[in-house]
């Protein structure tokens, strides 16, 4: 009787939750995953597998383990000491640590293997019911990013009326326009027209306070 033999009860979910902080703390960094799976039985049990990734995604450090869910909750806690496997020194930098979780039965054939072996045979068998969690983690003194000094965008000219400055009359001749006849391919050039902008009212300090005539009735003569 091998692990495929037994299934996972249905209608619930496993959760692993990785807690680990940013910088180091008191040498290390102090690791702990929280278990949690409510349908978890005498023989289910949480495999896990935490890792640490290099900046270039390469695991260089690795521990596992099986935690037993009384009442469907388990804890493990652990630390990472910021050494690679065969105690390596690590250079400064920032660094990943990886969890990977998922539930499994125990049963008598599996005690010949490696609590590595089983752990990952779990991870390979349910597959489907794998959790995984990552933090990034800083180890050392990181130089700070250097950015690039900010230039700000070129701007246009404002306009008169956005600084509230009195607008003045400006004649604007419209250029010539060649519009095609229907009947045929010649083309007409229409005449410029000039056209004088209204006066602003009221009128600005200084200026003689008169009212401009509505449109479409003359100005009186006096």
């Amino acid at each position: 009787m091998v692990a495929t033999d037994f299934g996972l009860p249905d209608h619930y979910e496993f959760n692993a939750t990785l807690s680990v902080p940013f910088q180091v703390q008191a040498g290390g960094f102090p690791i702990r995953i929280d278990f949690d799976y409510p349908g978890a039985g005498d023989i289910t049990r949480a495999a896990w597998l935490v890792e640490v990734l290099s900046p270039t995604g390469a695991v260089i450090g690795s521990d596992s383990g099986i935690a037993t869910l009384a009442h469907g909750r388990g804890v493990r806690s652990g630390r990472w000491n910021g050494f690679a496997s065969g105690g390596r020194r690590l250079p400064a930098g920032y660094y990943t640590v990886r969890l990977r979780a998922v539930p499994m039965v125990e049963v008598p054939a599996d005690a010949r293997l490696s609590t590595e072996q089983r752990v990952r045979k779990a991870l390979a068998v349910f597959a489907d019911e794998v959790v995984e969690q990552r933090y990034d983690v800083m180890l050392g003194q990181v130089p700070k990013a250097r950015l690039r000094a900010m230039v700000p965008l070129p701007t246009g000219p404002t306009s008169a009326r956005a600084t509230g400055a009195p607008l003045r009359a400006q004649s604007l001749v419209a250029p010539a326009v060649a519009c095609p006849t229907p009947s045929t391919t010649a083309t007409c050039t229409a005449r410029p027209t000039t056209v004088t902008a209204a006066p602003r009212w009221p009128p600005a300090a200084g200026q003689k306070r008169r009212r401009p005539a509505p449109t479409g009735r003359p100005t009186p003569t006096r």
